[in-house]
């Protein structure tokens, strides 16, 4: 499974992803993973930081688990 499809979903355009965006646009994905649990610990609705909530479903139905536990731990 492709860890960085959590970064297809989500709208990194959104103000408060910037450094997430910044970082995955480097190249430099472990700074992403963590720019973006930081921003998920501190989000106030989840669906602000979502282009597109039937990508989110989909993904989460399909691998879910795998990529929570990936960008939790």
């Amino acid at each position: 499974m492709d860890s960085t499809k959590i970064f297809h979903i989500l709208d990194l355009d959104y103000p408060d992803l910037e450094q997430v965006k910044i970082a995955y646009t480097e190249d430099r994905e472990r700074d992403a993973f963590i720019e973006i649990k930081k921003c998920f610990l501190e989000r106030k609705r989840l669906s602000l930081f979502v282009e597109d909530t039937t990508k989110m479903i989909f993904a989460a139905y399909k691998d879910g688990d795998e990529t929570a536990e990936k960008l939790i731990n």
